[in-house]
């Protein structure tokens, strides 16, 4: 007997799936509207034809994983549901040249799909979740706009127009300004069920757009809440520094930083983002992100991925505006770094460049295994992403990993007399 779990669908399985069914109740939302008005806006029945087979092809890839799976008697349920959208009941039965819509009325079902909508924007790793709520506003919008439209056309609205094409128009057109509650008066209604139909499109319109509009002012101040917090800020610093008097130049330091803080990283702070996980998904995160640049350090060369896991969490980002002194020669050294963006320069003390260091390299790894002062200063010579890993938090690691700490120390010996700048830095 044949393992029915095993045949559960995978994310990808099921995010194709998805997508078939909501494709399948968009074009029920489009189509059956036009069907049912199809007396007063003419018909075409290759096209009917072409829409039978479409849904054939996405509601009928919904059996094809009906049996995956245990059965219970909702996925049962489902399986009908999929098959009575998937019939071609039109090309069975309607051999006609007059549409008959009760051919239609099943393809009503997969109005369900659209539910599952949502879900799936959600599943668009690429797409912020702000972006897809504004999608989806986009797609259930027009098809309103379209049922209201196709509703004002089977009331016979507007029927002193001939052309089948510029009623369809003229009855969106009604529908847009109705549900808008702006409209002109041009297109009115005549008949007592015109009238409660107006009533109803004008009572929903308000509530509608008033959510539409709503939504779409919250989710555009989301999108520019970064950058108002980024403005606010820098509002805080410049009442600071004019009210201390800070001489221009460093005021331009100040502004420059800034402003590279907001174009490099639109303003998140690395540290806020880390606080905000458990500590679990704050290595594995951190572990991806600097894996790379731990396994260049020849110290850490032979860590167990246990070590590295526990070190990259301890790492602290660090910005650094051009010119900045990141350490001095004959300071203690207390802390190594790590160039994720910009340039570095090694300096001596006639400012002659010794190194330059740039993406990818370190620097300052023999603080972290000995006492002795820089010989040689660090200057950035451009914006810099920095990574900071500290002594202490690495002696940490190092006593909770006994086997580590005792080859640091045996490479430590070995390489105080074989390093060069800029190691030793």
């Amino acid at each position: 007997m044949p393992n029915r779990a095993s045949n559960a669908l995978t994310a990808g399985q099921q995010a194709t799936l998805d997508l078939l069914r909501v494709l399948a109740g968009v074009l029920a939302g489009a189509w059956l509207p036009f069907v049912i008005s199809h007396s007063s806006i003419g018909h075409d029945q290759v096209l009917s034809l072409a829409v039978d087979m479409a849904f054939l092809v996405l509601a009928g890839a919904s059996t094809a994983f009906a049996f995956r799976g245990r059965l219970t008697w909702r996925r049962w349920l489902r399986l009908a549901r999929d098959l009575a959208i998937a019939l071609p009941l039109w090309t069975m039965f309607n051999v006609e040249s007059t549409p008959h819509w009760w051919l239609w009325a099943c393809k009503l079902l997969a109005l369900l799909y659209l539910v599952r909508l949502a879900s799936l924007l959600s599943r668009i790793d690429a797409l912020p979740p702000s972006a897809a709520r504004l999608l989806l506003l986009a797609v259930v919008m027009p098809l309103c706009v379209w049922w209201a439209a196709t509703g004002w056309l089977v009331l016979g609205g507007d029927s002193g127009t001939t052309d089948p094409r510029l009623r369809l128009v003229r009855a969106i057109y009604w529908a847009i300004a109705t549900l808008a509650t702006v409209g002109y008066g041009d297109i009115v209604a005549h008949t007592i069920p015109q009238m409660l139909y107006a009533c109803c499109i004008m009572v929903s319109g308000v509530a509608f757009f008033g959510y539409i509009l709503s939504n779409i002012a919250t989710l555009m101040l989301r999108l520019d809440a970064a950058k108002q917090h980024q403005e606010e800020m820098r509002d805080r610093v410049e009442y600071f520094m004019h009210y201390h008097t800070v001489p221009p130049a460093l005021r331009q330091r100040v502004r420059a930083y800034f402003k590279y803080l907001w174009s490099s990283r639109h303003g998140y702070d690395d540290v806020e983002v880390f606080e905000s996980l458990p500590r679990n998904l704050r290595a594995d995160l951190a572990l991806h992100l600097h894996r790379d640049l731990l396994a260049k350090v020849p110290v850490l060369k032979d860590a167990s991925p246990e070590v590295i896991r526990d070190l990259v969490i301890t790492l602290r980002p660090m910005v650094c505006v051009p010119g900045d002194i990141v350490c001095h020669k004959g300071a203690p050294g207390d802390e190594m770094y790590f160039i994720v963006h910009g340039e570095v320069e090694v300096v001596d003390e006639h400012d002659s460049v010794l190194a330059r260091l740039h993406d990818g390299d370190f620097f300052g790894e023999m603080a972290l295994l000995t006492d002795n002062p820089r010989n040689a200063t660090a200057r950035t010579a451009s914006f810099c992403d920095l990574y900071v890993l500290g002594r202490e938090s690495f002696k940490q690691v190092a006593v909770r990993h006994p086997v580590f700490h005792s080859s640091i120390d045996e490479k430590a010996r070995n390489r105080l007399s074989t390093a060069t700048l800029p190691s030793v830095l």
